[in-house]
C-alpha cells in the first residue's frame, strides 16, 4: 500500500508541476509547487494572479471557474492574497489540462 501511495503522490506532483509550467510565459501569473501544510505527500499547484497585469483578481477568476461548464472548484484559502491552489487528488487523469485551458481563456478575455 505504501508503494502505491508513493507512486500516486509522485504522479500527482508531476501533473501539478506540468500545470504550473503552462503559465511560465503568461504575464501576471506565477505558479509554485507547494507541499501540503501538514507535511503529507500531497503537492498542489499554487497560482498567483496579479490583477494589475491581467485585469482580474483571484475572486473574479474563481467565480468564472465555478460558473463555467464544467464547474472547476479550487482551494481558495488565500484568494485575498491573489492565490488559488489546485489540489490534484480529486482530478481524473487529464483534467489538469482542462483547468489550464479554462484559466487561460478567462485571463485572456
Amino acid at each position: 500500500t505504501t508503494l502505491f501511495r508513493s507512486d500516486k503522490s509522485e504522479k500527482q506532483r508531476e501533473r501539478m508541476q506540468w500545470l504550473i509550467e503552462q503559465f511560465t510565459d503568461t504575464p501576471g501569473v506565477k505558479g509554485t509547487l507547494l507541499q501540503d501544510e501538514a507535511g503529507r505527500a500531497i503537492y498542489r499547484a499554487q497560482l498567483a494572479f496579479d490583477p494589475k497585469v491581467i485585469g482580474l483578481n483571484a475572486y473574479e477568476i474563481i467565480q468564472q471557474l465555478e460558473s463555467g461548464n464544467p464547474a472547476i472548484y479550487t482551494r481558495n484559502h488565500y484568494a485575498n492574497l491573489g492565490l488559488i491552489n489546485i489540489d490534484p487528488r480529486p482530478l481524473l487523469e487529464g483534467q489538469e489540462k482542462m483547468i489550464v485551458d479554462r484559466i487561460q481563456q478567462i485571463i485572456q478575455t
